[in-house]
């Protein structure tokens, strides 16, 4: 499995998600900005422009576009390097920031690489699933800039229900995205066709409502309508969305988050995690919502714990959280928290169990049954952490 795949968008999601960036399609605001905040509007732009093109095949191959997609490219580029040392600097302690900028500043040059080689699949497939990377990391919180010029031009206006709905998202225009992941829900064929295609819109769907609306009751209502619909349900998926509107039923008579301090918060986010583990003993994909919930909090947390007390617990059950939710982190975001988790714990106990996890992540991440299967890097971070514990 290639792991280093499409990171862009984390970068964007979680660095937007810290900072305020006024921003728009005519240019980054007037108004002093740290030189990160520059980076990343220009990123954000740049990757507004290029979503529509990658999204549709024909358009990412045709020649006419070929200029204006090594242009965004080479921008992207220009940005990343920079990105690499800006990160490394900011003030959120988010760990899967720096680990995502390393990793695109790797990707973008690939990309590069390889089309200027002639080929168009592989830099198509890292940027593809820039999508993913964004919704996973934009759904993490309800901060950040929102784009809404491109859903005014005709590519976008070609693109099917599901399309649009993945690039509303990943630019943060939540309740457009939602409208559109409605009318997928409707859309009998691609159930039928593609089930895995209409199951991952319906989890993505309620990362907007539980991570960035934080609204148990859009939830209930969201997955009543799903049910309404029985027949485009997977018969594997019918027992995780009862479960899920339970769930979202049992939030709704809950004392809100934004109504505690933070150490309400963080024990609302630990035992969410424990009911979550209690509900996957029983049925292995039904803990989604407490997960999500969990999810966000700890996410919110972290970028405000500077080094607190319970900063290693955190991090510990944010790879938790991660790693339940891989299908949308796309595998990559737990392994983050649990090497910072070992990097910045005191707890030797903790550190432990966090990198036992992190070993068994890159284990499942690389298909292989042991350490000695894994590549020479992953053995040899595994080997230094190690060193950090003792």
């Amino acid at each position: 499995m290639i792991r280093s795949i499409g990171i862009a968008a984390a970068i964007v999601g979680s660095l937007m998600s810290a900072s305020v960036l006024a921003a728009s399609k005519k240019g980054v605001s007037s108004e002093p900005v740290a030189p990160i905040r520059q980076e990343m509007g220009g990123l954000f732009v740049a990757l507004s422009d290029l979503l529509p093109l990658v999204l549709n095949k024909a358009a990412f191959e045709d020649p006419k576009n070929a200029r204006e997609i090594i242009s965004l490219l080479h921008r992207m580029q220009d940005l990343s390097g920079k990105m690499v040392a800006s990160t490394k600097k900011f003030a959120d302690n988010d760990p899967s920031i720096p680990f995502v900028a390393e990793r695109f500043d790797h990707d973008i040059n690939m990309s590069i690489d390889m089309w200027n080689s002639g080929d168009r699949v592989v830099p198509r497939r890292l940027m593809r699933n820039v999508t993913d990377y964004c919704i996973s990391c934009h759904t993490r919180t309800s901060k950040g800039l929102h784009l809404s010029d491109v859903i005014q031009s005709q590519r976008f206006k070609a693109m099917p229900a599901l399309t649009k709905a993945e690039y509303l998202a990943a630019t943060r225009q939540f309740t457009e995205a939602l409208k559109q992941y409605e009318q997928v829900l409707i859309d009998r064929p691609l159930a039928k066709s593609d089930p895995d295609a209409w199951d991952m819109a319906v989890r993505k769907m309620l990362a907007i409502s539980v991570r960035v609306q934080k609204d148990p009751s859009l939830t209930t209502e969201l997955l009543s309508r799903i049910q309404e619909s029985p027949e485009n349900i997977p018969p594997s998926l019918r027992g995780d969305i009862a479960m899920w509107r339970q769930s979202a039923k049992t939030w709704t008579t809950e004392r809100r988050p934004p109504s505690m301090n933070d150490k309400e918060r963080f024990e609302l986010a630990k035992r969410l995690i424990a009911e979550g583990q209690a509900v996957a003993q029983k049925l292995p994909g039904g803990a989604l919502i407490e997960y999500m919930r969990a999810s966000a909090i700890l996410h919110d947390l972290l970028g405000r714990s500077h080094g607190g007390e319970s900063e290693q617990e955190m991090l510990w059950l944010a790879g938790q959280t991660a790693d339940y939710l891989r299908d949308l982190n796309l595998g990559t975001l737990q392994d983050a928290y649990y090497e910072g988790c070992v990097r910045k714990g005191k707890d030797k106990n903790l550190s432990t169990k966090c990198l036992n996890a992190l070993e068994t992540s890159m284990l499942q991440s690389y298909g292989v049954a042991s350490r000695a299967g894994l590549p020479s890097y992953a053995k040899r971070q595994l080997e230094d952490l190690s060193k950090v514990i003792k």
